[in-house]
């Protein structure tokens, strides 16, 4: 059984998927994390998107920490066979406090 990393922004959006479908992260502008997945669905985009908000700090110090959290969250042991919430907007639960949202879904 492998890793599942979830994202949730409302009761209606949201992406549970394996981190095995990573395809990269970047900083899209002040606060925005953008995380992509190789396509799960038939969309036309080539790849599905996540958008976090993030804590937007000067130095980037918060930018590190927050792709260090997630790639610990897609790393496996000691989490191989867990769903882990990377964000959930709904309850409130982010894996670090630099994560502070999920702006957008695009599947």
């Amino acid at each position: 059984m492998s890793t599942t990393i979830k994202f949730v922004k409302s009761a209606t959006e949201g992406l549970a998927i394996s981190p095995s479908k990573f395809a990269g992260a970047k900083i899209n502008g002040a606060g925005v994390m953008e995380v992509h997945f190789h396509k799960t669905t038939g969309g036309a985009a080539a790849f599905s998107e996540i958008e976090l908000s993030i804590t937007d700090g000067a130095a980037g110090v918060e930018q590190k920490r927050a792709f260090q959290a997630l790639a610990n969250a897609m790393g496996g042991h000691p989490r191989h066979g867990a769903v882990v919430e990377v964000a959930d907007v709904l309850t409130g639960k982010f894996i670090h406090r630099d994560i502070t949202g999920v702006s957008a879904v695009n599947l």
